[in-house]
């Protein structure tokens, strides 16, 4: 029950977020599992990703903010990326992915919580993808698809910003689809780690922590209609420093 309640947590503030949870997953399967490979723990929180972020993209379809042909692009331009990164995690030592997990996410962290957001107007604005933002964002994707794969968070801590800041997408639409990219890379990265051989995925605990997660992405996706857009990217900055300093002192140790 416990690994139930815990999905169910990381699922409602993933799908609020936007980000699938994998941000949340990896630190908490690091700490509970310190004998894991990182290989291993990228592929329990990818399919967590997965999970959350389908249940999620219901919620968000019919609240109708996923941007569906950005979305399916962008996807589509990560997936070399994600395979590239999912390879790399044999390659790595535990020590060494736990630091590198630690300051991406500070510095992710910092520079969401310092930068301004959009007035709230523009949260209300129609929405047009010019043709100049699918071109950077399938290159970004790429990389993005590198640091999925590798890091095993989906990318969905990069996604949201970046469509926000970059892109000039609405908060609330940032969030839905980029819930909709990871359901497509999470997938295929999924199927890689099962093809290189991933035992971990059929252990108790991964099936408890998916039940969770399912029933809390329905939650987190009602509540992140309901939220300003200046909430949920401080939100998001505030959850990723927590899980940085925590890492930081694991790796540490």
């Amino acid at each position: 029950m416990a690994y139930i309640a815990i999905g169910f947590l990381i699922g409602a503030l993933g799908t609020f977020i936007g980000i699938g949870g994998g941000v949340f997953l990896v630190p908490l399967i690091l700490f509970l599992y310190p004998a894991l490979p990182p290989s291993q723990v990228t592929a329990v929180s990818l399919f967590c990703v997965t999970l959350n972020a389908f249940s999620g993209s219901v919620i968000y379809a019919k609240n109708k903010q996923i941007h569906y042909l950005s979305g399916i692009l962008f996807a589509l331009a990560s997936l070399p990326g994600v395979w590239l990164g999912v390879s790399l995690t044999t390659t790595i030592e535990r020590e060494k992915f736990i630091t590198f997990y630690a300051v991406l996410l500070f510095l992710l962290g910092s520079y969401l919580l310092l930068k301004k957001t959009k007035a709230a107007s523009a949260e209300k604005a129609k929405f047009t993808l010019e043709k100049k933002a699918i071109t950077k964002g399938g290159v970004t994707s790429f990389f993005v698809g590198i640091f999925s794969g590798f890091f095993g968070v989906g990318g969905g801590i990069i996604y949201v910003p970046f469509l926000h800041q970059a892109l000039n997408f609405p908060v609330h639409l940032s969030a839905g689809t980029s819930h909709f990219i990871l359901v497509i890379t999470s997938v295929m990265a999924v199927v890689e780690h099962i093809y290189m051989g991933a035992p971990v995925l059929y252990e108790p605990f991964v099936i408890y922590l998916a039940i969770g997660i399912i029933i809390g992405a329905q939650l987190g996706g009602r509540m992140s209609k309901r939220a300003q857009g200046v909430t949920i990217l401080r939100v998001l900055a505030i959850a990723i420093l927590i899980m940085a300093v925590r890492m930081f002192f694991v790796s540490a140790k």
